[in-house]
């Protein structure tokens, strides 16, 4: 059973928290395999050393590197006449960051050659950044316990810290956000299995239950179990259709999934990040979808209920929000915006909208860790976490006992809520780079 929460102002503490986890990993730790590391960082230095000399060539610069910004930069401008307005960041700097590059990747109006660069330029950065990010690993010191394959293996003593939205990260090193591409170096010492339990969907389940609520969404998602087939079924309507839905929610009828329908899904979740950031031109990134969304979710009324309620705030000196339970929120302690600022207000009123369901699902994670550590014996360890996942080291005799009680830490039932509901993975999670090395 998923844990029941049936009240809001629940006595969270993210302080008593943060304490389990710091005592958690300082007493056991986390643990990486160091062959996999290996191997991972030496795939990606090979990567960015074969796509190098092509890129050179583009250049017409010996032994440049992407990590020149500003010479690459320059030279893409001239060589392919690009205004510099094209490449401003948000803050209008030019720039060859990431987001920039991802920007120009999607502007038809470059030509091929271009595009070519671009692509070259990002493989190789991505590639260079990820050896590079291998290292906080690769260096952590070798553990004297053995690994569960007979391999060798490092171990983290990482510092937790509480974010302004009461969500958690881990430093020196950081030991949540292991993309999949590598995350098979999580590895646990011979006598423990890894389980990892994972939320699913939690911040759109969050958001269109407790703020942008409307019975038919819910229905959607709820009959769907998944929150974008839901919301794109919803956007696609005609009024006609959502009229006789709304006057009878029994008539809801799901639609087949298609590979189409898949494709749609994709996009949409990518139109989701964007409104909810602050995109103003959602068509912009999608023709088809995009003025779909903008209309029904972007211009939906409880959404700009929400909106003006948070922007009345933000007028009336509001310095923080709170999360669904309670929990304050200051987004105003950043470097990017002070009062006052022509960007403030606009600011405010993004975390407002963005930072209270962040801090609603940091307020579930709490309550998942409580649970998790009430669960677990005295051998049994949490390993790490993240907003939407809990990944522990349960001693090989326990795991058929306890895998299925942490799986349900993460899967949540609020009252009135879409069911949050959570994923099981017991062993180590394989990459798919990786082939039958080990």
């Amino acid at each position: 059973m998923p844990i029941q929460i049936n009240y809001r102002n629940l006595p969270i503490s993210p302080d008593e928290v943060r304490t389990i986890l710091q005592s958690e990993t300082d007493s056991f730790g986390t643990f990486f395999n160091l062959d996999r590391i290996l191997y991972h960082e030496g795939r990606y230095r090979r990567t960015a050393e074969v796509k190098y000399p092509e890129f050179r060539a583009m250049c017409g610069v010996p032994n440049i590197r992407c990590t020149q910004r500003n010479d690459v930069r320059n030279i893409f401008m001239r060589r392919f006449n690009i205004p510099e307005y094209k490449v401003m960041n948000k803050d209008n700097k030019v720039s060859m960051a990431q987001d920039v590059v991802e920007k120009l990747l999607k502007d038809e109006t470059l030509g091929e050659d271009a595009h070519h660069f671009l692509q070259l330029y990002s493989d190789i950065s991505g590639a260079e950044y990820m050896a590079s990010y291998l290292g906080q690993y690769k260096d952590l010191p070798i553990s004297q316990l053995e690994d569960m394959d007979n391999q060798r293996m490092v171990v983290a003593h990482p510092q937790w810290n509480i974010l302004s939205t009461s969500r958690f990260s881990a430093s020196s090193p950081s030991v949540q956000n292991i993309n999949r591409d590598i995350c098979d170096i999580y590895t646990a010492p011979k006598g423990w299995q890894m389980v990892f339990s994972d939320s699913g969907q939690i911040e759109p389940r969050i958001t269109y239950s407790a703020y942008i609520r409307d019975d038919l969404i819910v229905r959607l998602i709820t009959m769907y179990d998944d929150a974008y087939y839901g919301l794109l079924h919803f956007i696609q309507l005609s009024e006609e259709e959502e009229r006789v839905l709304r006057s009878d929610l029994s008539k809801v009828v799901l639609h087949e999934v298609t590979e189409e329908m898949k494709e749609k899904r994709r996009r949409l979740k990518v139109l989701g990040l964007a409104g909810n950031y602050g995109s103003s031109n959602l068509a912009s990134i999608d023709p088809e979808l995009g003025p779909l969304y903008e209309k029904k979710i972007v211009g939906h009324p409880a959404r700009r209920a929400w909106e003006a309620e948070v922007s009345a705030a933000v007028r009336g000196g509001a310095e923080c929000f709170y999360g669904y339970f309670g929990t304050p929120v200051y987004p105003d302690n950043t470097q990017k915006y002070h009062r006052g600022d022509a960007g403030w207000s606009g600011h405010m009123i993004r975390c407002g909208i963005n930072n209270p369901v962040q801090t609603t699902a940091a307020e579930l994670m709490c309550i998942s860790v409580l649970n998790a550590k009430r669960i677990l014996g005295p051998k049994d360890h949490i390993g790490s976490y993240k907003h939407d996942e809990g990944m522990f080291y349960v001693r090989n005799d326990h795991v058929d006992e306890l895998a299925p009680k942490l799986r349900e830490c993460l899967s949540y039932a609020v009252e009135g809520w879409i069911p949050i509901g959570s994923d099981l993975h017991v062993g180590r999670k394989e990459s798919p780079y990786v082939t039958n090395l080990f």
